[in-house]
């Protein structure tokens, strides 16, 4: 695979994943917030009074509370806060009013609902189990009732140690469940291109059993299971009843995210065979190192889980970083791709944390280009092993010609010898022969992989036909034909109608099956030895015809194009009907003609034959 393909298959993947991940942003952003929240008046406790319980809290005085900033976005670091719903609030509509509490990553938050005659409580966040919530859903819903008198008092106490964010806003059910699917589309879409991604991993270290693919795919693992844990996912489906795996499984996997990572950086940048045995060793010693760091989280205090996975991963960043100047010294050029997966990593990364931490505002937008940043950093650090898989294949085979070159030459060798020493030995006739016949022999079964690989080299692989590279040579040959003898050189440029249709609709194993019905009835239709179907690309199909004036290349081109009109082509998807339409041109090459003359013609007659409505033939 070239690596323009592998970028054409970058673009496409990635465009297709952003235009849905949008989409569903876009359907999760127009669901309005039932109650403005920046027109709420919010208040808070001093710090002093935080570890408080509700009943102590509803004893004080209104003086004992203060404005906070009108900010969808406070802080969850231990602290009260309060504000009042009027019954006005709740006109929205008929159906109930839901408090969110998008940040999934809340460890304790307590909500107390207070009217004239009723007061609700509710406990949820990671430290409890999913059943304690009021609804089972990701992310934190409380329903609001409508107050039997005019205001509705919401008290929250969130109990998070870490500096996380306490994003939150008013919503109805419906509009929730419909943001709740789209995220989830997007996540699964995610889900799938990973996994995707994964068993091709798994599929080429079954090939070639290399390190690499092994310490890649342990990283797709557990970037997938560090996204779930990030986003909620984890909590909610994994472990419900365990709340505890939560607050060791983040900083966990980040530990094993950046080892992965580490070792997988070592190898494409080649450090191994650049650097001093002591600094390479301190690099891995260093990727070990982050497990091991991560497995504090076990008996540290939970407060510092948070700031030791995020440190983790910047000092991650710190020693890749360092890797990258290091190769550069070093004189190695530069790994675009690898360069790009990296600050695609770094920036999904930073902008979660800006999320989390407060510094932004908790959206889908901002959720789908975080899952976003890390889909596509998987990705094109997948395009650069690819590359790397399919150059080391390459020399492979280029080595195993040079074997088959070399062999050739030696039984050259071998014969010239032999027959020096038949003319010299006239008496060992006998045992001269019997070699002879031995040689003989090898002789031909070497000539025989001389014509498949030489049938190899100018065969298109799928359809049969020659491909490009014989198509050129034999161009230039009929241009020389032609030039010397005067005699007209014709060609056919044809084109299948509609090709990415075919595609679209039955996938690409019916295309190539089309390709390959097309090429072989153009050849059935040729009736001289001399002329041959070349692929020349994708869809069309090039056919010179020596010695050939207009009149006789059209009436060929008309009995092809009739031919592949009347026949049904049989794929596993359907029988399809197929058309094609065919650019014809003729010259008498001279010493002035350019090369690209006959093509062009062609060319053009094919693009107006395209543009006349398809399925025929002109001539330039």
């Amino acid at each position: 695979m070239s690596r323009l393909t592998l970028h054409l298959i970058l673009l496409i993947v990635t465009t297709f994943t952003c235009l849905v991940s949008f989409s569903s942003c876009v359907i999760a952003v127009e669901k309005n917030s039932a109650i403005n929240v920046d027109e709420l008046v919010i208040e808070r406790l001093n710090s002093d009074h935080n570890q408080l319980s509700f009943s102590q809290v509803s004893k004080l005085h209104n003086d004992q509370w203060h404005h906070a900033a009108r900010d969808k976005t406070l802080r969850a670091a231990n602290q009260w806060i309060r504000f009042t719903l009027k019954s006005e609030h709740f006109q929205h509509g008929s159906e109930p009013l839901l408090l969110e509490i998008s940040n999934p990553l809340i460890s304790s938050i307590e909500v107390h609902l207070i009217d004239e005659q009723q007061h609700s409580s509710f406990i949820a966040g990671t430290d409890h189990p999913v059943s304690f919530r009021p609804l089972l859903t990701r992310t934190l819903l409380f329903p609001l009732p409508k107050p039997n008198g005019k205001m509705l008092t919401v008290y929250l106490n969130s109990k998070d140690i870490a500096a996380y964010s306490l994003p939150f806003r008013f919503i109805t059910f419906t509009d929730a469940s419909a943001e709740s699917e789209a995220s989830s589309i997007t996540t699964g879409m995610l889900i799938g291109g990973l996994l995707t991604i994964l068993m091709c991993c798994v599929y080429v270290y079954s090939v070639n059993l290399k390190r690499i693919y092994a310490n890649f795919g342990a990283y797709i693992v557990t970037l997938l299971f560090l996204l779930l844990a990030i986003e909620g996912y984890s909590s909610f489906y994994l472990w419900p009843d365990f709340a505890w795996m939560h607050n060791i499984s983040t900083p966990l996997l980040i530990g094993a995210a950046c080892y992965f990572l580490i070792t997988i950086s070592l190898s494409i940048l080649k450090l191994k065979s650049l650097l001093q045995v002591k600094v390479y060793r301190m690099f891995t010693w260093f990727g070990s190192a982050t497990v091991l760091i991560s497995l504090l989280t076990l008996v540290l205090p939970e407060q510092l889980d948070f700031y030791l996975g995020v440190t983790l991963f910047y000092l991650s960043v710190a020693a890749i970083t360092s890797m990258q100047i290091i190769s550069l010294r070093k004189g190695e050029q530069p790994s675009k791709l690898f360069l790009a997966s990296f600050i695609l990593l770094i920036a999904a990364f930073s902008l979660k944390l800006m999320q989390v931490i407060g510094l932004i505002t908790f959206n889908p937008i901002v959720n789908n280009l975080f899952q976003i940043g890390v889909f596509a950093h998987v990705l094109v650090l997948a395009v650069q092993l690819a590359e790397e898989f399919n150059n080391k294949q390459y020399k492979r085979i280029k080595k195993q010609q040079q074997q088959i070159i070399t062999h050739q030459r030696l039984a050259k060798d071998y014969l010239e010898q032999l027959t020096a020493h038949q003319e010299e030995q006239d008496t060992l006739e006998a045992t001269v022969d019997e070699r002879n016949f031995e040689l003989n022999m090898t002789l031909l079964e070497l000539q025989e992989k001389n014509r498949q690989l030489e049938e190899q080299a100018t065969n298109d692989a799928l359809t049969g036909a020659k491909n490009r590279k014989f198509f050129d040579q034999r161009l230039s040959a009929e241009y020389r034909l032609s030039r010397r003898l005067l005699t007209p050189l014709s060609m056919l440029l044809l084109d299948a109608d509609k090709f990415k249709d075919v595609n679209d609709t039955y996938g690409h194993l019916a295309g190539d099956d089309v390709l390959v019905a097309i090429s072989q009835i153009a050849r059935n239709a040729l009736s001289r030895p001399n002329d041959y179907v070349c692929r020349y690309g994708g869809e069309e199909f090039a056919i010179l015809l020596s010695n050939t004036d207009s009149k006789g290349a059209e009436k060929v081109a008309e009995l092809i194009r009739q031919k592949i009109e009347s026949t049904k082509i049989k794929t596993e998807s359907a029988q399809l009907n197929v058309t094609v339409s065919i650019g014809v041109s003729t010259i008498i090459v001279d010493a002035e003609t350019p090369e690209t003359a006959l093509f062009s013609a062609a060319d053009k007659a094919l693009y107006q034959a395209k543009n006349s409505g398809r399925n025929q033939v002109v001539a330039a």
